[in-house]
């Protein structure tokens, strides 16, 4: 416990101040949008029609219909965060309703950015600083300064996803500083995949 402390501060007051700074969006999540119009709006409704659009639509999980009628197009080009839509849309497959839901857990998503990106930031900093305490402010801090973050009020919210960076970051920095008989392929694959994502 007290080995990973500072780890433990980093989290609970990235939560405490992500709470804090989105309330509206978790004492009444169904009423807040991060962005009502232009992109956002948009990003807001392909997630949703995608989601809620019937049994996998007639063109696949891959394919989103209500774009470049009458061909349809894949939802990668739609914007509207793939591997989350096809997520919430299994999950209506399998008997969930539709509804205000997806768009509320969806805002969360975007919000736990801010904790994933402390989370990311601490491990990538105790490579380069000693300083524990500098760490922890760092940690904190850096996610709330990011420039990307303005994007969520913008509507451009796969943008604001800078963990997915971070992520990528730890995991070169892990493989790099593994000696050559110990090293392996997954972090480089973990890399692809949050290219993916």
């Amino acid at each position: 416990m007290l080995k990973n402390k500072f780890l433990y501060i980093v989290i609970g007051v990235q939560l405490v101040l992500s709470l804090v700074g989105f309330w509206p969006h978790f004492s009444e999540p169904c009423q807040y949008l991060f962005h009502d119009q232009f992109d956002g709006f948009k990003n807001y409704t392909t997630l949703y029609t995608y989601v809620a659009s019937g049994a996998y639509g007639s063109s696949g999980l891959t394919m989103y219909d209500q774009m470049n009628y009458p061909y349809g197009d894949f939802i990668t080009y739609t914007d509207n965060t793939p591997v989350v839509a096809m997520f919430f849309k299994i999950l209506v497959q399998m008997g969930i309703e539709p509804g205000t839901w997806i768009l509320s857990f969806f805002n969360k998503l975007m919000i736990v950015n801010l904790v994933l990106s402390s989370l990311f930031l601490f491990f990538i900093l105790k490579h380069f600083i000693k300083n524990e305490w500098l760490i922890v402010v760092a940690s904190i801090a850096l996610p709330w300064i990011n420039p990307q973050l303005i994007r969520l009020s913008n509507g451009h919210f796969n943008l604001s996803q800078s963990w997915l960076l971070l992520m990528t970051i730890l995991l070169l920095l892990q493989l790099i500083k593994r000696s050559k008989r110990q090293k392996s392929l997954w972090p480089l694959g973990l890399c692809l995949v949050g290219a993916i994502l």
